[in-house]
């Protein structure tokens, strides 16, 4: 992914993150999830979207070589990418995070 691609990328999720609730249960179950939570940061969205404008490309690939390498030295997990992702049990046993973007 070029550094063209990343921002778009980025764009779109701060697009997604400060959009506004078409649905009033929408807010509310977002909102008792922070309550459930005991987290309260009812902000949340806008905070992250905040944080998006300072992230850049090397520092996403940093954090991932990092977590890559703390995940394989930790637990039995193979794994692809962290996005849209599901998991798959494979015949020997390992969990297989399989990338769905």
């Amino acid at each position: 992914m070029n550094k063209g691609d990343f921002a778009s990328y980025v764009k779109g999720l701060i697009d997604k993150k400060t959009e506004r609730d078409k649905q009033l249960g929408t807010e509310v179950t977002r909102n008792w999830g922070e309550v459930i939570s005991g987290r309260l940061k009812f902000d949340r969205m806008q905070s992250e979207a905040k944080a998006l404008l300072d992230l850049e490309k090397e520092d996403l690939l940093q954090f991932w070589d990092e977590l890559s390498t703390v995940l394989r030295d930790n637990i039995p997990i193979s794994f692809g990418c962290f996005l849209h992702h599901y998991f798959r049990r494979t015949s020997s046993g390992r969990t297989l995070i399989v990338c769905g973007v």
